[in-house]
């Protein structure tokens, strides 16, 4: 049968998510037949060699990997670990417009996942995931299927098979055979395709802003999640990684991944020395701006696969710490240096390339408290929220794990008072980025125990933080302000806790102990979408020398627009060109910037948009926030304007704001 009979036609391959994947699925349909290789779900160990005996068997069951001795399964060809299976009906994901299936007379039907994990060369013809039902000349292994199990046709189409011509496939295959040579590249890039199986077709369409109807976080809403983050109080970070071996902090990029080298890894110390501190969740680094992974990424990226210890980090991590009762948090950067991921290089291929890296940790890990993000609009990395879609990405994570927080370290980018594109907002602490005394939003505040975030070797006789300063000058304090404490104890190159580490974590523990739940937090909105009066025409009610209201609608929390000296009202409208919906508007005042700020010079105020007769109110309130962010009835207007009376002379306003927000996200 020809390639293009098992493919859709190029008319019914409609969306972004089927061009991706029929361009992954011909792929792989052109090397099945000759390449073979199966993956420890535990240690990542393969076999590139069909007479290798890693496995005591291939068909479907309980095996055992006789590199590392675990157990694992293989159901519907997928071998998993006992976990990943358990957790299987809960973080599924699949899109619709797309289906792979295997059909065997029998129960088995196995998606594009199961069948590009496995395969295994018979001369001619292969089946996925199975040994072939005859003996290969030459080789060792009969076949443990039995006639009656033998697959009888391999088909891969479209969920709806549409008419149409098909198109040659030979200038393909002949470009396709120049670049991919060896089992390897098969194998990366059957995985590749797997992994954007999983991946909703919404969040791989990279274009304009668009409202996504998130699913409910496994019946808790947003509040709850947030208040069950802070009632943890106290965690760890772990920053572990290429740099730990390098004594910096960013890797160099160009060090052979055989650099990242722990010669005794041990995470049960590392989650017994957090236990000891009295911490009840962690976060790891599972990749730092270098771009290196420390879990066996089957994308093209460097990690732990290529070294000679293949050993899964996350893998052991998550395991210790929830053996010893803690939560896990995962840290992802966007910059990657490897991957020449940076400001002004960001391509589609890069962007599906991160979503193919968070789909396996958020599919392969069981349930991530929290993702934390970094390198992602932030001053020194300068990648935008254009560049790499803020929405697809973060859609993306709801959707693998609609329990999991998703936090972005950009606190310098956004007023302290709101949660600007996080779901918790973060302070990072070793930057200078403090939390206001008057706080109200779920956040925490990261910190060294160390000089620095990764180890370095004179970090073993240098001084560490005073246990006083943890607890009564951050910890305590901090716990006051609905924030939760991440304390960095970065592990030594031989992948354990230094013993000055473990004993100042064992001090912290004496002098704290965990007071129960932290005090409840009210409802705070989510920013996550685009503001919608940026950039569109403004006027305001007055107009002093060298400002305008442009600089209350520009993007820039740092620019001000105020009102005449003398007035004592003031208003600014917004016109957003043609009707829009939305269902949040808010403004933010400088409190604080200047000596003379130190309080809010607005009396009260109102939002209101024009109905084609009259003003109609949106919001109200009298002294605001500093950022004062307003959930409404979702509205279609064309003209918004806020409308205010002063306490005091010029009252300042940074920046005013039309969202239309996900009802998942306002946490109604």
């Amino acid at each position: 049968m020809l390639l293009d009979e098992l493919l859709p036609t190029r008319e019914s391959v409609a969306t972004a998510h089927e061009k991706i994947m029929a361009d992954r699925i011909k792929q792989a349909l052109a090397l099945w037949q000759n390449v073979w290789v199966i993956v420890c779900p535990h240690c990542g160990q393969e076999a590139d060699d069909p007479k290798s005996a890693l496995f005591d068997s291939i068909f479907m069951g309980r095996l055992t990997c006789q590199h590392c001795g675990r157990e694992f399964l293989v159901v519907d060809d997928i071998p998993i670990t006992e976990e990943q299976y358990r957790q299987r009906n809960t973080v599924q994901q699949r899109s619709s417009a797309i289906s792979t299936t295997v059909s065997t007379p029998g129960p088995a039907s196995v998606s594009a996942s199961a069948w590009a994990v496995g395969y295994r060369s018979n001369g001619n013809r292969g089946t996925p995931g199975r040994r072939n039902p005859e003996r290969r000349a030459g080789s060792d292994h009969p076949s443990p299927l039995t006639p009656e199990m033998k697959p009888r046709h391999f088909v891969v189409c479209s969920r709806e098979r549409k008419q149409g011509n098909k198109s040659s496939s030979k200038g393909f295959l002949a470009q396709f055979k120049a670049t991919m040579q060896t089992r390897r590249d098969f194998c990366r890039l059957a995985a590749e395709a797997a992994t954007l199986s999983a991946i909703p077709a919404r969040a791989l369409v990279a274009g304009q802003h668009e409202v996504v109807a998130l699913p409910s976080a496994r019946g808790r809403l947003l509040l709850q999640l947030q208040q069950e983050f802070l009632d943890l109080r106290f965690g760890m970070f772990v920053h572990f990684n290429m740099a730990t071996f390098q004594d910096r902090e960013w890797g160099d990029p160009t060090a052979p991944a055989d650099r990242f080298n722990p010669t005794a890894l041990d995470t049960d110390q590392w989650a017994q020395a957090a236990k000891a501190a009295n911490m009840t969740w962690g976060c790891l680094t599972t990749k730092h701006h270098d771009g290196f992974c420390i879990w066996p990424t089957a994308t093209r990226s460097a990690s732990v696969r290529r070294t000679q210890h293949k050993t899964d980090i996350v893998r052991a991590y998550v395991d210790s710490f929830r053996k010893h009762g803690m939560k896990v948090a995962l840290y992802y950067s966007m910059l990657d240096m490897r991957e020449d991921i940076r400001h002004f290089n960001v391509t589609a291929e890069k962007v599906r390339l991160i979503k193919a890296q968070l789909t396996e940790l958020f599919t392969q890990y069981g349930d991530i408290v929290a993702l934390i993000i970094d390198g992602w609009n932030a001053p020194w990395s300068r990648i935008t929220y254009e560049e790499i879609p803020f929405h697809e990405v973060f859609g993306l994570v709801k959707r693998l794990q609609p329990g999991c927080l998703v936090s972005d370290l950009n606190a310098s980018q956004y007023p302290a008072g709101g949660l600007y594109y996080t779901d918790l907002k973060a302070f990072e602490q070793n930057a200078g980025q403090l939390v206001p005394n008057e706080s109200s939003v779920p956040a925490y505040s990261c910190v060294t125990l160390t000089d620095g975030w990764f180890w370095k070797q004179q970090d073993a006789s240098a001084r560490l933080k005073a246990t006083k300063t943890v607890v009564d000058d951050w910890l305590i304090p901090l716990n006051a302000r609905h924030c939760n404490l991440i304390l960095n104890a970065p592990p030594n190159r031989e992948g354990r806790l230094a013993a000055n580490v473990v004993g100042r974590l064992a001090d912290i523990g004496r002098a704290w102990k965990h007071p129960g739940p932290a005090e409840k937090i009210g409802k705070h909105v989510v920013i996550t979408t685009r503001n919608l009066a940026t950039g569109k025409p403004i006027g305001a009610s007055s107009y002093p020398d060298t400002v305008g209201p442009d600089q209350a609608n520009d993007g820039d929390f740092r620019s001000t627009w105020y009102t005449d000296a003398g007035h004592t009202s003031g208003w600014l409208e917004v016109d957003l060109t043609r009707h829009e919906s939305f269902n949040v508007v808010s403004f933010v005042e400088p409190v604080g910037r200047w000596d003379d700020y130190k309080e809010s010079r607005i009396k009260n105020y109102k939002f209101q948009c024009w109905d084609g007769h009259a003003w109609v109110d949106l919001a109200a309130g009298s002294i605001p926030p500093p950022v004062a962010i307003h959930s409404i009835v979702r509205t279609s207007a064309r003209r918004v304007r806020l409308v205010f009376e002063s306490s005091r002379d010029t009252p300042h306003v940074a920046e005013i704001g039309i969202y239309d927000e996900p009802e998942y996200y306002r946490a109604e």
